[in-house]
């Protein structure tokens, strides 16, 4: 992952720069997603306000793409993604994992009573079966046990 507090300022400009100068394709589906198809691979790059992540499995234009960028502006290279909007990254060699568990357990702890009460609320009906009923008070214990 790569951040410049000053990329922000000049995200219109790159844009046009890696499109025309690098033979990026904007994607029809995201405007802040960039793909360069070569004989090497493929380089992806995504931005985001004032960070954007380059990955792909051409190594020689992902360093070339982080050059040219360095000669464009004051970048520091972050090193492996490991967190971007809140979701965890994990990689192996063919692989990517995503993850939202810490950010799911923030806001479960944040809203831990209200959701226990319902979870109470629920527990309660009778229309409810016995194995929905044993996943509820699983719930119930997992946010007890986390508080």
């Amino acid at each position: 992952m790569v951040s410049n507090k000053h990329l922000e300022l000049g995200l219109l400009n790159f844009t046009g720069l890696a499109i025309t100068q690098l033979n990026f394709s904007s994607s029809g589906h995201d405007s802040a997603l960039f793909t360069r198809k070569t004989d090497n691979g493929i380089v992806v790059l995504l931005l985001y306000v004032d960070g954007m992540i380059i990955t792909g499995d051409d190594s020689v234009g992902i360093e070339g793409l982080k050059k040219f960028l360095c000669e464009h502006f004051v970048m520091k290279d972050l090193g492996q993604l490991s967190n971007f909007l809140g979701l965890e990254v994990l990689s192996s060699s063919d692989s990517l994992f995503l993850s939202q568990a810490k950010y799911m357990l923030l806001i479960l702890s944040l809203e831990q009573d209200s959701l226990i009460a319902k979870l109470n609320t629920l527990l309660l009906n009778p229309t409810l079966d016995l194995l929905l009923k044993t996943v509820l008070c699983s719930m119930m214990l997992l946010f007890i046990g986390n508080s």
